[in-house]
């Protein structure tokens, strides 16, 4: 999981990166009945991956309280990915697509509700047998760990594959950066 993020924090930095002719434009982002429409690929592009920082953030430290083994830990680190995931859905959902095109917008869509089934379904099932007592977790349990976890790393690959080749096309369309 850990190569997954460092591809992300490279995303962001290579997608935050904007090229002068994008930061010249004014009218940069209006809200309409349904949608808020940007009309500055790089606001647009930062409204975005803002909300998949989150959704990444809370999945780290997710991640880093099962490495721990604390039940509290774990059980705030869920309902908190939990919170964050669906806050940044509903806040996903304000955003219109760019210039018609809702690409980009599907694909994050796409992406976060990977995620949302992940933590309530992979992540918590995890969570649960973590909290087993020592003297409950056998062979079957430990094989339903490696299981849960090839589930979670293949779907967070495969959701974050697909998103970051759309975000990659669009910050080339757009000339997000050099």
């Amino acid at each position: 999981m850990k190569p997954i993020i460092i591809l992300f924090l490279s995303g962001i930095l290579f997608l935050s990166c904007s090229n002068s002719k994008e930061k010249n434009q004014e009218n940069t982002k209006k809200e309409d009945n349904k949608a808020i429409v940007y009309t500055n690929p790089t606001e647009y592009n930062n409204a975005i991956v803002k909300l998949q920082s989150l959704i990444f953030e809370s999945v780290d430290k997710l991640d880093m309280a099962i490495n721990n083994y604390e039940p509290a830990e774990m059980d705030n680190a869920v309902m908190e990915a939990k919170i964050n995931i669906e806050a940044a859905i509903q806040e996903l959902k304000k955003i219109g697509p760019f210039k018609e095109n809702s690409e980009y917008l599907n694909a994050a869509k796409l992406f976060f509700e990977t995620h949302k089934e992940l933590v309530n379904n992979e992540y918590s099932s995890l969570v649960e047998l973590y909290k087993l007592p020592e003297e409950e977790f056998g062979e079957e349990e430990n094989a339903i760990v490696d299981s849960l976890d090839n589930s979670i790393s293949t779907k967070q690959d495969s959701s974050f594959r697909k998103f970051w080749k759309i975000q990659v096309q669009f910050g080339k369309q757009y000339l997000l950066a050099e």
